[in-house]
């Protein structure tokens, strides 16, 4: 699925938080638990207000804290979300143009999934992926380089050498396992695995943003579901089903 870049925004008002995918049963979706969001003021913002003489509304600094819980009855997961606010400007049809205060979360746990993940995918390569997602909220370069990390461990899972044979253990760089990948298993994910080691290389040096990295998240979940739940196969077989039956599938 395509990965909605205005739901992963980093901000939202109040009023109008994102109905975000359950991660536990992936059924549901996290509604805010009535009375749980809890706004406040920092002890620096409220005396910055006092004493500075050219004090503007928009500096005000607040922290706040939720409860977000599954929509799904039989799961009913809470998922704990903080962080602090910013003010946006939105339009507004009786003043034209106003300040709004956003919610701007800096820690959810646990995370929403960005992408789907395949059920067949190895227990490593998942872990990975969702420390990913948990990082995506705190720091956006430390969520690349878990992603990047993943990608490792996808390679592990196909066996993909991880040294060289030099008598020394020196670890074989991401790029030369993903042309070894490509000897084995032919060339349909090297473009997809080149651009995700390229975001993690961003991520190092804290240099990334973050459409670059819910795009790599997109190109991900492709690769992520030909090779391990072989979609496209899934889809080929159960399309010839239905030519053979006529429309008729039972």
């Amino acid at each position: 699925m395509a990965v909605d870049v205005t739901l992963w925004n980093g901000s939202f008002r109040q009023d109008e938080i994102p109905a975000f995918r359950c991660p536990t049963c992936k059924k549901g979706s996290l509604l805010l638990v009535p009375s749980s969001l809890q706004v406040e003021e920092s002890e620096r913002s409220k005396k910055a207000m006092q004493e500075a003489e050219d004090w503007d509304p928009n500096w005000t600094e607040n922290r706040f804290v939720a409860f977000l819980k599954c929509s799904w009855t039989s799961c009913g997961e809470l998922v704990v979300v903080s962080g602090d606010t910013e003010s946006v400007e939105e339009a507004d049809e009786e003043f034209g143009r106003v300040w709004a205060n956003h919610l701007r979360p800096r820690s959810m746990f646990p995370a929403p999934h960005i992408i789907e993940l395949p059920n067949e995918l190895p227990r490593p390569v998942e872990k990975e992926i969702e420390n990913s997602f948990q990082l995506f909220w705190v720091d956006l370069g430390a969520s690349a380089n878990r992603m990047r990390t993943s990608l490792e461990r996808v390679m592990d899972h196909f066996q993909i050498r991880k040294f060289n044979k030099t008598g020394k253990r020196v670890a074989i760089p991401l790029a030369n396992r993903i042309s070894l990948f490509e000897q084995e298993h032919g060339s349909q994910f090297s473009d997809i695995f080149t651009a995700l080691r390229h975001v993690g290389n961003l991520g190092s040096h804290a240099d990334i943003d973050r459409v670059s990295l819910l795009s790599a998240y997109e190109v991900y979940e492709h690769a992520l579901s030909e090779l391990f739940a072989k979609r496209s196969k899934k889809i080929a077989a159960l399309s010839k089903k239905i030519v053979k039956s006529k429309g008729k599938v039972r």
